[in-house]
């Protein structure tokens, strides 16, 4: 496992565990099965949460340090986007019916608004 683990997220149906490594600008996938580490993705600088997406297909990951919303395919275990937020992202939650879903940024005091559905 990277250094400084800072948030896990269990997925919701599959034998899988998504750990945020903070100072390792990287995400490990551990299968729940083996408590084995799968893989590990490059993210953006200081990833800090994780959502899944109300289908479980992605992953959504905050980045404290780049500002920036990373979104992991589950089937390739590869960044598929980078969406801008505002600064200093923190974590991130997805409607039940997958549509939006919503980035809070500590040094704006705001939230990002994410359209989903396409």
């Amino acid at each position: 496992m990277p250094k400084s683990p800072h948030n896990v997220a269990v997925h919701p149906t599959r034998p899988l565990a998504l750990v945020c490594s903070y100072d390792a600008a990287s995400v490990s996938a551990i299968d729940t099965n083996t408590n084995r580490v799968i893989t590990t993705i490059p993210v953006g600088t200081e990833p800090q949460h994780i959502a899944y997406s109300a289908d479980g297909r992605f992953a959504y990951v905050t980045n404290d340090g780049s500002n920036s919303l990373f979104v992991i395919d589950l089937q390739t275990f590869t960044v598929t986007a980078r969406i801008p937020t505002g600064r200093s992202p923190t974590s991130t939650a997805v409607l039940p019916n997958g549509t939006e879903g919503y980035v809070s940024n500590l040094d704006d005091g705001t939230l990002t608004v994410l359209n989903l559905a396409g």
